[in-house]
């Protein structure tokens, strides 16, 4: 009796534990997809020991590989420190033309341009736009809030203006979200209640 019980109840513990990582893989799976920075792989950005963010390190890393992004930035980032916008910007634009597909040239480059004079807007909100088209999670990143609140509503034509067939509106990627998880959700409730249900049933077996 003890075997057949044993026996019986371990398929559904595994059907338990299979359920429970189906709920955390639905609800990753869509976050993941909205912080999307597939064009930005093997950049390896700030994944590098602290030691080779050194600004002599960083002149070291551009100079034996000029198409670094992420020493690039990194370089660009210790010249806006020093207020060496126009410098800083050249270094982004090189990182834009290395990695066209990655928005950490564009991000960088729109927001140093901002700085540097109101004059230079109109490239500043096209970079964001761009930076934003290839990342949507930027929405949510405060020096894009405060771009956008400066440039409410050029910002918003460009950003319309440059989505692609491919880009994916951040509501969309929230709905997406929520469906994932409720889903997920729905999926965990029904395989605990399954459980609950065998052990209760194995428990009155046991009784009898």
């Amino acid at each position: 009796m003890k075997l057949s019980l044993q026996v019986g109840r371990i398929p559904t513990i595994r059907h338990f534990c299979f359920s429970l990582a189906s709920l955390l893989l639905l609800i990753c799976l869509p976050s993941a997809f909205a912080h999307d920075t597939k064009g930005c792989e093997g950049v390896g950005y700030t994944n590098r020991p602290s030691s080779e963010y050194s600004a002599e390190n960083l002149k070291k890393r551009v100079a034996g590989h000029p198409k670094d992004v992420d020493a690039l930035i990194h370089l660009g980032i210790n010249l806006e420190e020093k207020d060496e916008f126009g410098e800083a910007y050249s270094l982004y634009e090189k990182a834009i033309q290395a990695r066209p597909d990655c928005y950490l040239g564009y991000y960088f480059a729109g927001l140093v341009t901002d700085r540097i004079s109101t004059r230079s807007a109109s490239e500043a909100e096209v970079n964001i736009a761009k930076a934003v088209s290839l990342n949507p999670a930027l929405r949510e990143d405060g020096n894009i809030q405060g771009f956008m609140s400066r440039h409410t509503r050029r910002i918003s034509d460009a950003l319309r203006s440059d989505a692609g067939p491919h880009s994916v509106p951040g509501q969309t990627l929230v709905s997406a979200n929520n469906f994932y998880i409720g889903l997920g959700l729905g999926v965990f409730c029904t395989a605990l209640l399954l459980f609950l249900a065998r052990l209760r049933r194995s428990a009155a077996n046991r009784t009898t």
